[in-house]
């Protein structure tokens, strides 16, 4: 009577395994290694909004009824080249193995609040789209992620990198009709993240020196007398320079919904310039009609605006970097 008790007692135990057991082989048979080596990064365009990368992508996996090589997609890609370098079985194991070198140009929204200063993060997202994540789920092959170390982008360095995966939701089937009251794909993503700041900071004064320079000429102008006729023609020559600066930042940015930093500091040395001619003009006028205290009481104000103006904004931008 004993024996048959435990006889029962372990088949009990093992029905209460099976689920378990099954679950790990069904994660198994989902499971694909997948890795990353960025080789080269060029053509950063912030009008554009894209970059172009050139990129090695392996994947590993024993289900033999998977061939995530083939059914993967880059997000806001456009691939210009693709090289399948070898996909088959690995020498000594069971398990499959597929690389493929790909150059693509990808979308990217890049955050130009603090343009010429700024930082930016490069995200590079592989996705499976043919397999939903239960039937292929990506697993990081976190030690053979590596980067080129010869990786260089022009005017940038790279700070760090990150990968991660991610089981991404969309908010509908596709139209797709096989599993019944299906109302959304989820798909299995692998997320790179490259972070990049500027080489240094002189490449971005090298693109504001110019209105820079016309705000200070203004201020030393206005601490000419009224008569000179410097107080004119020197002031129109920093709006010029202003305005040609002005329009050489917007040829290099996308329209966005916010101002830089460096159309800031055009804008602040256009209403500098605005105030400047205003109190210049009232100034003149003063002097023409004999009235000399209401002159020089404009020109003093011109002069203090001026200056106190100039480091103020000064130390603004100084937190904003």
């Amino acid at each position: 009577m004993r024996l048959i008790l435990r006889i029962l007692f372990f088949l009990l135990a093992m029905l209460a395994l099976a689920p378990a057991c099954r679950a790990d082989t069904d994660r198994e048979d989902a499971a694909v290694d997948i890795g990353i080596y960025i080789n080269h990064i060029n053509s950063l365009s912030y009008k554009q909004g894209t970059f172009t990368v050139d990129m090695t992508l392996w994947f590993r996996w024993k289900n033999p009824s998977l061939h995530p090589d083939k059914t993967f997609a880059i997000k806001g890609a456009t691939i210009l080249a693709r090289r399948d370098e070898y996909s088959g079985s690995m020498s000594g194991s069971d398990a499959q193995w597929a690389g493929v070198d790909v150059v693509a140009t990808l979308d990217q929204q890049f955050d130009v609040r603090h343009f010429p200063f700024d930082e930016q993060k490069l995200l590079i997202q592989i996705e499976e789209i043919e397999q939903d994540g239960n039937t292929l789920s990506y697993r990081l092959d976190t030690d053979n992620i590596r980067l080129n170390r010869s990786l260089a982008i022009n005017g940038w360095k790279i700070r760090s990198d990150h990968a991660s995966v991610a089981r991404h939701a969309y908010e509908t089937s596709f139209g797709y009709t096989g599993n019944t009251g299906q109302q959304k794909f989820i798909a299995s993503r692998m997320n790179y993240e490259l972070n990049i700041a500027r080489v240094s900071p002189l490449s971005g004064i090298r693109l504001i020196f110019a209105p820079i320079v016309a705000i200070f000429i203004l201020f030393f102008t206005s601490l000419l007398p009224t008569t000179q006729s410097a107080r004119f023609s020197v002031g129109t020559t920093a709006i010029f320079a202003l305005v040609s600066s002005h329009y050489l930042i917007l040829s290099q940015l996308p329209e966005t919904a916010y101002i830089t930093l460096a159309e800031s500091i055009v804008i602040f040395g256009l209403l500098q310039s605005l105030v400047y001619f205003m109190v210049t003009v009232y100034s003149s006028n003063a002097h023409a009609r004999g009235k000399l205290d209401l002159h020089q009481k404009l020109d003093r104000f011109l002069a203090m605006a001026l200056g106190m103006s100039n480091v103020l904004f000064a130390g603004f931008i100084a937190w904003l970097i």
